[in-house]
This record gives structure tokens, C-alpha cells and sequence, in this order.
């Protein structure tokens, strides 16, 4: 492939938004993202984020909706994801677009706990009964950093942005029909990979760098390694933190949530024209379309976002603008075939495991719940914002590499690389910065990019950054 046209908005093709995604217009139609990437380069990317991530796309975006549950997972922080596989952490967010009475997340510790009391926990199949579990509802936002113990599931449907590389260490599976816990019966075992334990009614299988590990296999069918073993070291053991991570987007305009070096996620409620200034960004812009329709209106030409269309606008094309549909019109006009291509759906049905935790009371935003995964939802639950006109660290307690993150409310008139029609300029990290006042809105939709890169403060050593041409 050579450089041989101006580059444009790119509606992709399915659910997810990765390095494999298909491009589904215009004359980069039917490349993937990666292709496009390897042609175009920080034209896509943005210099500093293609420097930084080595010419790799950064993110994955996910619209999922599962009803089983996920097992248990911890995410490493870049720290540890540096040291032992030579790329960057993992941090997620997830996006609630509908959630049934069912509906759970599981977030992190109730109360503190020894890495002895985690594992024994798992050992005898009771770890639930440390979990912190949420009742959902749409319009959640919830930030889930590295340590903190995650799983969700129960019938809902959900948008997660994590980071490209994907780690993450399964430690727990809960069947509730036959109570299959991947690390019960284990005891004695010789491979040092296995911690002295046993291999008794598990399957042992290799996880690909030479060493046998053990693999139990639940109602779901799906298998999963032992790897609360590589894990124990990088779990917070702390109550993790609902006011610092978790919030609604119920009865509000704007809400953002922000990792440096690996996201902002920004959700907006699109009522007028909005002008957005890529440049300043110096990063490719994603949207996910969650309800309504809008349009990106570039060069001349109109590209849809709908619900599930996913729309990635390289960080070389010129300014645009974001502009809410009118109900009574046809939706999704285009002035040529760059513009072309089908939204995406609302997501697949990504599940494992089963249900089983509890949690503790109060409520932040949707209500925590003090039964199991399996129990029937409580009435009602708070749909109030929890920051509203507030920002912090989400540094998750007694975790790592987590300075400056912040999830907040965003005010009218906040610094980013979009700006309301008819407002000054700005500059900053966070985006889509509407009108004071908003009322009705014709659509919504989340805004992801990565935020400033310092190279000479950020490039890890072990980064190797790649100079571009």
C-alpha cells in the first residue's frame, strides 16, 4: 500500500476496534487497521502515540453483551507489564449501556485482606465472600485500574476500552451448579509453577513458554491457567475505591474518565454542532455510537455515527464537526463513498464462567449489593452523579502507576481538542467540551483518544520508541 490519498474518518466494521479491525469505506476499505497503520503511520496514530507504542494501535475497544459471568481477573500495571513481558500495563473502563435486574460487577475488596487469606480464599472456593459487587445500571462509568480485582456479567451490555496488550491474569471461576473453583483440590504438586499443589482433577497444559501450568476447565467450557500463582504480588489487597472509579452518566451532559498514557474516555450527549480540533489532540479520536444519531461532518462529506457504529478519525485529518441528526430526518447521509460502510452491532456475546460473590452495602451511583452473583436485585438504586464538578486521583489504594488519573464530572467550557460552535479556542486533554445548557440531546456517543505523551518524561527504557520518517 502507498500514500496516494488524503486521509478521512474510518467507520469500522463489527464490534471491536483493534489493530485487526476492517476498515468499511472509502479507498482503504477492506485493509485493516494495522495495514493502514503501517502505510499512514502517525498520520493515524498521532507522533508522540506512535513513537511511544512503536508503530502498534494502543487500544482495544470492545461493544459486548454477555450474560454468564466472567471469571475474576486483575490487570498488571505498566510497571510490572514492563518488567516481565516488555510492553505496557492494562487499565480498563466500562460503559453501561443496558443492564438487566440480574446485571453484577464485581470491583475489587470489601474489606483489606492478606495475600495468605486471597489464596487460601481460592483454595477452598469462598473468594466471593471478599468481593465488592455492584448492581448496575445504564449509564455507569466505571474506571477499573491495574490491582484491582474485576468480573462482570448477569445480562448486560456493556462497551470496555482497554489497552491493546490485553494482559490480564484469570484467577477465579465460580460455576454455581457444580462449584467447580479452579483451585480446589490442589495439593502437593512438584511443578514449581503450580506452587507445590497438586494437579488432582485438574488438566495441566502449557501456556506456551516451556512450562506446564494447571488449566480447569468449568461449566462454560472455557480453561483457564492457574495464574493467581504471577498474580499474588500485584493484587490490591485494599478496599478498592467506588467515589475514585465509579460513576453515572445519568443526568449529565459530559463525564470523562482518564489514564495517562493509555486513555480518555469521554461520554457527551450531542445536542448541537461541535467543532473538534484534531491537532490539538495530536491523537487518532474514536467514537462509539451509544444512542440517537450524529455525524461527522468532514471535507465536504458526512459520515454516520449510530448506535454501535464505530467511527476512528485519523490524527491527520482536518478539522471536523460533530453534529447531532435531526429525528425527523433520514439518518445517515454521505456525500461520497468515503462515507459509506454499516455501523456496528451492539456487541457479541463474550462470556465465561459463571456466577458467586458478595458484596457490601451503601450505595455511589448504582447500588452494591450485600447477596450473591445469583441473588434477585434490590429496588431501586441511586441515579445521581457522584462527581459531579469534580476531579482526582484514581489512584486505586495501595496499587501502583496510578498519578493523575482522573474521572469526573466535565463542566461546560472544559480544555480539549473539541470546542463547542461559536466558543474560543482551547487546549488541554479532554475533549467535546459542549455548551452550557444543554437540554435535549439527539444523540450519544463516547469520545476515546490517548491523552499527551511526554517522550522524554514517558518512553520507558525498555520502549525502544521508533523514530519516524
Amino acid at each position: 500500500m502507498e500514500k496516494s490519498k488524503k486521509l478521512y474518518p474510518f467507520i469500522i466494521k463489527g464490534d471491536s476496534l483493534n489493530a485487526n479491525s476492517v476498515i468499511s469505506n472509502g479507498f482503504l476499505e477492506g485493509n485493516t487497521l494495522e495495514d493502514a497503520i503501517d502505510t499512514y503511520m502517525m498520520d493515524i496514530l498521532g507522533l508522540e502515540v506512535f513513537k511511544y507504542f512503536r508503530g502498534e494501535f494502543p487500544l482495544e475497544v470492545t461493544q459486548k453483551h454477555i450474560e454468564k459471568f466472567t471469571p475474576v481477573m486483575v490487570c498488571p500495571s505498566d510497571e510490572t507489564s514492563l518488567e516481565r513481558y516488555g510492553v505496557p500495563g492494562n487499565v480498563k473502563m466500562w460503559y453501561v449501556k443496558d443492564a438487566a435486574s440480574t446485571a453484577k460487577i464485581v470491583f475489587g475488596l470489601r474489606r483489606e485482606i492478606t495475600a495468605t487469606e486471597l489464596f487460601d480464599a481460592c483454595h477452598k472456593g469462598i473468594l466471593e465472600d471478599y468481593l465488592q459487587v455492584i448492581r448496575p445500571q445504564a449509564g455507569d462509568f466505571i474506571l477499573i485500574p491495574p490491582g484491582v480485582m474485576h468480573a462482570i456479567g448477569g445480562d448486560i451490555e456493556y462497551v470496555e476500552v482497554a489497552s491493546a496488550c490485553g494482559a490480564n491474569y484469570h484467577l477465579y471461576d465460580v460455576n454455581p451448579a457444580e462449584k467447580v473453583k479452579i483451585y480446589a483440590n490442589m495439593a502437593g504438586c512438584s511443578d514449581s509453577a503450580c506452587g507445590g499443589r497438586s494437579t488432582s482433577g485438574a488438566e495441566v497444559a502449557s501456556n506456551g513458554s516451556g512450562r506446564d501450568t494447571i488449566a480447569r476447565v468449568g461449566e462454560s467450557g472455557y480453561p483457564y491457567d492457574p495464574e493467581l500463582f504471577e498474580a499474588i504480588d500485584i493484587i490490591d489487597y485494599k478496599p478498592a475505591s467506588l467515589a475514585e472509579n465509579y460513576l453515572t452518566t445519568l443526568h449529565s451532559d459530559t463525564r470523562m474518565v482518564t489514564w495517562p498514557l493509555h486513555f480518555v474516555a469521554k461520554y457527551a450527549k450531542i445536542s448541537e454542532s461541535i467543532k473538534v480540533l484534531p491537532a490539538i489532540a495530536n491523537s487518532f479520536i474514536a467514537y462509539v455510537g451509544l444512542k440517537g444519531e450524529s455525524v461527522v461532518k468532514c471535507n465536504g462529506v458526512s459520515y454516520p455515527i449510530s448506535e454501535g457504529t464505530l467511527l476512528l478519525v485519523p490524527s491527520v485529518v482536518d478539522d471536523y464537526d460533530l453534529e447531532p441528526v435531526d429525528s425527523s430526518a433520514s439518518a445517515g447521509s454521505s456525500g461520497s463513498s468515503d462515507s459509506s460502510g454499516s455501523s456496528g452491532s451492539s456487541g457479541s456475546s463474550d462470556s465465561s464462567g459463571s456466577s458467586g460473590s458478595s458484596g457490601s452495602s451503601g450505595s455511589v451511583g448504582s447500588s452494591i449489593s450485600a447477596g450473591s452473583l445469583n441473588s434477585a436485585a434490590p429496588s431501586g438504586s441511586s441515579g445521581s452523579s457522584i462527581l459531579a464538578g469534580s476531579s482526582g486521583s484514581v489512584a486505586s489504594p495501595g496499587s501502583s502507576d496510578h498519578s493523575g488519573s482522573s474521572i469526573s464530572a466535565t463542566s461546560a467550557g472544559s480544555s480539549g481538542p473539541s470546542t463547542s460552535a461559536g466558543s474560543s479556542g482551547s487546549s488541554g486533554s479532554s475533549t467535546l467540551a459542549g455548551p452550557s445548557g444543554l437540554v435535549a440531546s439527539s444523540s450519544t456517543i463516547l469520545e476515546i483518544y490517548i491523552p499527551p505523551i511526554d517522550l522524554e518524561c514517558d518512553a520507558p527504557e525498555e520502549s525502544n520508541a521508533l523514530e519516524a520518517d
